[in-house]
């Protein structure tokens, strides 16, 4: 019985909303889930320099056997060690490289921050699109309808001797090539629900009426993009910090403790000469390159025109962001004015087709005056739904230009 009554139930219980889109695809979506885990990896990245820091300790041995040895010298040596050492000095090489890991771990976190704004922006063109496809395919259906009532009454004129033959050829061929765009269209809605479900990892079926309050006093502020490349720029500039290292004094104490035994040494043990058992020795060592024909140089000039190569990167984006910020406030107010101007060209066309079609009911005018008068219905009513939504993809992408988060815009 239960499973009976979920049949029965309608299918708007089961309308996906834009909102619930928008969240599914922050957990869902292949390509966050893959940004996600570059943070994680830029995160372990950080955590593994910062642990150069620390002293290392190794440990280790060594079995070393002659076929032939002299009497002064043990035939078998075995010799088990461990070692700790710490830098003391560097040449900054290692705090350069904690910055510089620091700067990756905060561009993926803006990579990330960008990538979850694009796919919110796509996901909701894709909504909007579909809407604007499922009125299409409501009107043409409605046109489907209307003509073939219109071709049912017309064969009965026919029949009647009130109506030539051509009458019901020309509706006839009006209602295939109308069947013919319905077909089209509802394969070009399920290609937009496929990648809609694809972007967002919801199936898609039906979809609820969303609407974002008309964005005011907004500014503009560069995305995450530019704050990413800025933050590539700055890794770019602590790393050529690192090369610098090289021509510092570096510094590093260690310790190692050695213990050993030896075996077929009785020669050795003949004259009274003890082997050394255990042994613990402590160096201090210093280095400074004086020498390397500019090879550190070239490269941190390397590193450096790289970084000024990422700064005309930051320009050229935050350009961009400013052009496209200008022209989505330009496309929000065009949108606005295309709803006035759809909705009255889409009264005017039902006007004029009520009147026709009451004169084509009448004999008075032709069916060929009669179809223009029904297409262009058709095609008003669907330009008027498509404004609509256009107008929503419009406020979407100003917002998206002004660096906000589209869902928190959502009525």
């Amino acid at each position: 019985m239960k499973k009976l009554w979920l049949l029965v139930l309608p299918a708007w219980l089961f309308a996906q909303n834009l909102s619930s889109l928008l969240d599914a695809a922050q957990s869902a979506n292949h390509l966050l889930k893959s940004a996600k885990i570059n943070v994680q990896a830029k995160q372990k990245e950080l955590d593994a320099q910062k642990s150069s820091y620390y002293p290392t300790v190794d440990v280790g041995a060594a079995y070393v056997s002659y076929d032939k040895y002299i009497q002064f010298q043990a035939g078998n040596t075995l010799n088990v060690y461990a070692k700790a050492g710490i830098d003391l000095f560097d040449g900054f090489r290692k705090s350069s490289l904690v910055a510089q890991k620091k700067s990756q771990l905060k561009a993926s976190q803006y990579d990330l921050a960008y990538n979850q704004k694009s796919l919110s922006l796509s996901i909701v063109q894709d909504y909007f699109n579909i809407k604007s496809a499922e009125a299409s395919l409501q009107a043409l259906q409605e046109k489907s309808k209307q003509l073939q009532a219109d071709i049912k009454k017309i064969k009965k004129f026919k029949k009647a001797g009130l109506a030539s033959q051509d009458y019901v050829d020309k509706l006839q061929a009006s209602f295939e090539a109308n069947r013919y765009n319905l077909e089209s269209l509802k394969l070009n809605i399920q290609r937009l629900k496929n990648y809609l479900s694809l972007k967002s990892g919801m199936q898609i079926e039906t979809l609820d009426d969303a609407h974002f309050s008309t964005p005011k006093n907004l500014t503009f502020q560069p995305s995450e993009a530019v704050k990413s490349l800025e933050k590539q720029a700055e890794a770019l500039a602590s790393a050529s910090k690192a090369t610098n290292a090289v021509y510092y004094p570096n510094v590093r104490l260690e310790d190692t403790y050695g213990y050993y035994e030896y075996s077929r040494d009785s020669g050795v043990k003949a004259f009274g000469i003890e082997q050394i058992d255990k042994q613990n020795k402590i160096m201090l060592i210093a280095n400074m390159r004086l020498f390397d024909n500019g090879a550190a140089k070239k490269q941190k000039q390397s590193i450096l025109l790289q970084e000024q190569a990422l700064q005309e990167q930051i320009n050229q984006q935050k350009e961009e962001e400013a052009i496209r910020y200008k022209l989505s406030m330009n496309t929000l107010q065009t949108a606005s004015v295309n709803i006035d101007s759809a909705k009255s060209a889409y009264s005017a066309a039902t006007s004029v087709y009520k009147t026709i079609k009451a004169k084509f009911n009448a004999g008075i005018v032709d069916q060929v005056t009669y179809l223009d008068a029904l297409s262009q219905k058709t095609a008003s009513q669907a330009r008027y739904q498509k404004a609509l939504n256009d107008y929503e993809i419009a406020k979407a992408t100003y917002l998206f230009t002004a660096n906000k988060n589209i869902k928190d815009y959502i009525k």
